[in-house]
């Protein structure tokens, strides 16, 4: 086997590799989005129908919806569903299309891992302290900020997998249609 072959295979298990954690980070966004229906339609009911609210269920539901948003947020970015302004780029170059595209990805890599590198500073710092949020449950807030310091970091591996496919050019609108297609299917 050459050595283009074995990077070929290289870059496929990280492709998988990627696609798995992007896959099972969107799954447990999805039970956190279920948890936080149920939550607030319990928390409605027993408000209404009980006159006893749930205790920390604004809490809990803000902490999942860290988890949705965050750990979909990669799986977006390989769908390339995110919402795209192209009415400029539309009428480049190509040379100076494929420019603007790297330069995307570079401040979103710069931004992305800036949050992640805070949130994880924070969570840690959080964690130390036993930070909360006072009420009739006392919140921890350290699992929130965990969980966006996790999906930040999943959405920095995302860009730099993306920005090495745009430099190397094995990212035209067929493979993003294919990663598409195999991201919709379960395994």
């Amino acid at each position: 086997m050459s050595n283009s072959d074995n990077r070929h295979v290289s870059e496929t298990a990280i492709a998988r590799m990627l696609r798995n954690l992007r896959r099972g980070a969107a799954i447990f966004a999805g039970f956190a989005m279920l948890a936080m229906m149920l939550t607030g339609a319990l928390d409605v009911f027993g408000t209404n129908a009980l006159a006893s609210p749930i205790p920390a269920a604004f809490e809990f539901m803000a902490t999942m919806m860290v988890i949705v948003i965050f750990f979909s947020i990669a799986l977006a970015q390989a769908q390339r569903a995110h919402i795209q302004v192209t009415v400029l780029t539309d009428h480049l170059p190509k040379p100076l299309r494929k420019l603007t595209e790297i330069l995307q990805y570079l401040c979103n890599l710069t931004f992305f891992a800036l949050i992640a590198w805070f949130g994880w500073k924070s969570g840690l710092r959080g964690y130390e302290v036993g930070e909360y949020v006072s009420g009739a449950i006392n919140f921890p807030i350290w699992p929130a900020r965990f969980a966006l310091a996790l999906g930040a970091s999943l959405m920095v591996l995302q860009c730099v997998y993306d920005l090495f496919a745009c430099l190397t050019g094995r990212n035209d609108a067929t493979e993003t249609e294919r990663a598409v297609e195999r991201e919709s299917q379960l395994p």
